[in-house]
């Protein structure tokens, strides 16, 4: 009876084992595939320039890597019950979900939104939005959230107030689009018939100052883009 007992205990320690083997391979890179979650629930639905169902690029996704491990992070904009804030959410890798809300924008209850994030080598968040109040109407602002796992667990550290990053001109200024380029961000963004751009050379420290990318007629306020870098030769690709 006791060889029994001792069989049965080192078969139940085997596959408690397995089991737990397999669930850690499970979340080196997680969530789990296919899996579907509430990441986030109250969205405002209503007002111009502050419903993630409004506009198609309110809500974006970036992957980060923290050596092997990869986890999701997913940024939206929310409207008055919110403040007019952005925020920002990551896999949580302890409670197996995604982590509380924290807001990436120091707006102050003006509105923000058109909110967009890149994670860079070092596992830093940069982000980039447009926001009201200013003298134009809306000008385009962007922050970093750095990476600290001093704690034994991740966590980001938003780095306060933003950086606005477009000029006062009198003319209103919206929907950026972001990228990084050897870690450091440059944004575009609309601005009546003309596309304008910055970027910085120290990883969003400090920026160049805002220039004219491109001009032209068929251009209009409002209009979305999409950047990305070619790699091999630094220059910048836009389509909108």
């Amino acid at each position: 009876m006791k060889k029994l007992c001792s069989v049965l205990m080192i078969a139940l320690f085997l596959v408690l084992f397995i089991e737990v083997k397999i669930m850690a391979q499970g979340m080196d890179n997680p969530p789990p595939i296919d899996s579907l979650y509430l990441v986030f629930s109250g969205i405002d639905y209503g007002g111009n320039f502050s419903s993630p169902q409004d506009y198609p690029n309110a809500k974006h996704i970036t992957n980060v890597m923290v050596g092997s491990y990869n986890f999701p992070v997913i940024i939206w904009e929310t409207g008055s019950s919110w403040g007019g804030a952005s925020l920002f959410t990551y896999w949580d890798d302890m409670f197996q979900y995604f982590s509380y809300p924290d807001s990436f924008t120091s707006n102050g209850g003006e509105d923000t939104g058109s909110g967009h994030v890149w994670a860079d080598s070092k596992g830093n968040l940069h982000f980039a939005w447009h926001q009201s109040g200013n003298p134009d109407g809306y000008e385009i602002f962007y922050t970093r959230a750095l990476l600290d796992t001093s704690a034994g667990i991740i966590q980001f550290n938003v780095v306060r107030p933003g950086i606005m990053v477009s000029e006062t001109n009198g003319i209103s200024e919206t929907y950026p689009a972001m990228c990084l380029n050897d870690d450091n961000p440059y944004i575009v963004w609309s601005q009546e018939n003309v596309l304008l751009w910055n970027h910085s050379t120290d990883g969003g420290g400090t920026w160049v100052g805002a220039d004219t990318a491109f001009y032209d007629t068929m251009l209009v306020a409002g209009q979305l883009f999409c950047i990305a870098p070619d790699p091999t030769s630094g220059d910048l690709w836009v389509a909108t």
